[in-house]
């Protein structure tokens, strides 16, 4: 696959790149910016897959757009939290669903690009004291992830319950990629400020989080059949009998960060293994089973590290107060200055967009704008390899409708199922704008 963007398409989304107001979410001009960042993502994506000269990443860099990125996450958390849920108290229209989900899938694009990003060390390093806001976005989201708080697609939702599902479905994903974006940071930690290191092992007990989140195993279910699936590229896959041991990407990411965090020196230091934590930490030695040690072999010295854990005098492990550094707090003050406003600022925000929405409705430019988003989703799907699914039963499809070009089907039958539930929006964005 070539190129989704050129070089000087690249540079200059890039260099454009500035961390969106809330005041401006969802307007014409603010979907724009989505498309640029969604495109960049899909090149980070591509220049992964095929091996190429990472040029998204050594330009974010360049033009030192790295912590505008973390900013965007968080300024689309904060909406999600606070906006959102005005926007539900709302009239809102069936066919404005789509502006809301646009909105929701714009914090996993900044995120999915930034989770590319960051997998280089040098790139984690160049946050410095904003990578204290990065982990507290990513904890937060795994905190909800322990939760297991996913949706089934079920039919014929009313449009509140559908949204509320679709922000549930997000929230997962997000938090699975926080997962991957707090292990790059783990993992550099000598190279970001100490405060990072305590923010981690003292303020958020990681070690614990992710603990819980090995018990959980939020990323593998089993279905009233008893078929089991394991979310795998941002979707639920089913996995068959002799796969059933098969590590997925961010369970692997928990354990490897897990391991960082035990086996690092830094944990003598700043962690304090006292009775409750050693009880947690040891019930890990279950997980630890042969298949994955097999798939994972680095975690041979967590497993070792377990064993004489077990065996220890508790009072060894302690981090005594001579060894702990003095370490003043550093105060972050980007999500509280966003999200410590009166409620009455969000419920304007919200009242506000809706009328954007009802606007782009009545003067036509919901068509174009679906179609360009339509465009460039169809696009990241063939990027990122990730089958879209049936709007009716949830299976992968490969279809989709040929007049709006916003549904996809896995067939006929499901899309004629679908349809009295898809008109609506399908006369809104598929019909031709000059019989309106």
């Amino acid at each position: 696959m070539g190129h989704i963007l050129h070089p000087s398409e690249v540079d200059y989304y890039i260099s454009s790149f500035k961390t969106s107001k809330l005041e401006e979410i969802g307007s014409l001009g603010w979907f724009g910016k989505h498309k640029r960042l969604l495109q960049l993502h899909q090149q980070s994506i591509l220049e992964v897959n095929e091996s190429m000269v990472e040029s998204v990443k050594e330009l974010t860099a360049f033009h030192k757009k790295t912590i505008n990125l973390v900013e965007e996450a968080i300024t689309m958390s904060i909406w999600r939290e606070k906006i959102f849920k005005e926007l539900l108290k709302l009239d809102i229209k069936q066919e404005c669903s789509f502006f809301v989900y646009v909105i929701m899938f714009h914090e996993t694009t900044a995120l999915g690009l930034l989770q590319n990003i960051l997998y280089h060390q040098d790139a984690a390093s160049e946050l410095g004291d904003f990578a204290l806001e990065l982990v507290d976005y990513c904890t937060a989201n795994i905190i909800r992830l322990t939760a297991n708080d996913m949706s089934d697609d079920v039919e014929d939702l009313p449009l509140l319950d559908n949204l509320k599902n679709k922000e549930k479905n997000i929230a997962f994903d997000i938090g699975t990629r926080s997962v991957s974006v707090i292990r790059f940071l783990i993992e550099t930690l000598a190279d970001l400020p100490l405060s990072v290191t305590t923010r981690i092992y003292d303020k958020h007990d990681v070690p614990l989080l992710l603990c819980q989140l090995v018990n959980v195993s939020p990323w593998t279910r089993t279905d009233d059949k008893g078929r089991l699936f394991k979310y795998v590229d941002s979707k639920w896959n089913q996995i068959a009998a002799s796969d059933r041991h098969v590590v997925t990407v961010t369970e692997g990411q928990v354990w490897l960060a897990l391991r960082h965090l035990l086996l690092d020196e830094r944990c003598q230091t700043h962690y304090e293994i006292d009775a409750c934590r050693r009880s947690h930490l040891l019930k890990l030695q279950c997980h630890l089973s042969e298949p994955v040690l097999d798939q994972i072999s680095p975690l041979a010295e967590l497993k070792y590290f377990l064993s004489r854990l077990e065996i220890m005098d508790p009072s060894s492990t302690r981090a005594t107060d001579s060894k702990k550094p003095f370490i003043l707090e550093v105060v972050t003050d980007y999500r509280s200055s966003l999200a410590d406003q009166p409620r009455k600022y969000f419920k304007k925000l919200a009242k506000n967009q809706l009328e954007v929405f009802d606007s782009l409705l009545r003067d036509g430019g919901a068509v174009d704008l679906a179609k360009d988003m339509a465009a460039a989703y169809e696009t990241l799907d063939q990027v990122d390899a990730e089958s879209a699914k049936c709007g009716n039963c949830g299976e992968v499809a490969k279809r989709f409708c040929s007049r709006c070009k916003l549904e996809y089907y896995c067939g006929r039958e499901c899309q004629v199922k679908a349809w009295p539930k898809h008109k609506n929006i399908c006369e809104t964005y598929g019909g031709d704008r000059s019989t309106k």
